[in-house]
């Protein structure tokens, strides 16, 4: 397995609900992937505290379609950070940094997915809270891995789970780690 990466099979989620700082235990997963709660979120979501930032580090897509990443805060449209044109290669995209704001934001993050790009074309996005593609992993306080998976050649609509149907086998055609400090 690639480093960087985590199998679709095993995914991170964070020990004790409430702790300061877990130790990291694996868990068994299938088929669907697990997901560790936002500070203060529901899985998949995010709060931005008032005055603090959300960094958006080690983004890397590992894919054959068009694809655009980035946020949505709650009630909003979709905010791209980055993007990746068809081809099948992989790309990486600088660091971003979001805020800080006034107020508090809610927040998910997003892979959209265009088609792969050799006929075949569909317009999917996937969110965070979307557990049959998305897994999030808190590795330390406020700080979080996040892998999306894309449509495997326009094959796997949002909230369907493909785990049958020849998705690959590693978690993230999107991977990013996220920050909030």
């Amino acid at each position: 397995m690639a480093e960087g990466r985590i199998d679709r099979r095993t995914v991170i989620k964070a020990g004790a609900v409430g702790a300061a700082w877990a130790v990291p235990t694996l868990l068994s997963v299938q088929p669907a992937m697990a997901q560790t709660s936002g500070p203060q979120g529901s899985a998949g979501v995010f709060v931005l505290p008032a005055g603090r930032t959300a960094t958006f580090s080690n983004i890397r897509f590992t894919a054959c379609d068009g694809l655009f990443a980035g946020y949505q805060f709650t009630g909003g449209p979709d905010v791209p950070l980055a993007s990746k044109p068809c081809g099948c290669f992989d790309s990486t995209a600088p660091d971003v940094v979001v805020g800080p704001f006034a107020e508090p934001r809610t927040f998910r993050v997003y892979l959209r997915d265009i088609g792969d790009c050799g006929g075949a074309s569909c317009d999917y996005t996937y969110y965070t809270d979307d557990a049959t593609h998305a897994a999030v992993v808190e590795t330390g306080p406020g700080t979080y891995d996040i892998g999306i998976l894309d449509s495997f050649f326009c094959n796997c609509p949002p909230n369907v789970d493909c785990a049958n149907q020849g998705e690959p086998s590693t978690i993230g055609n999107l991977s990013l780690t996220l920050t909030i400090a």
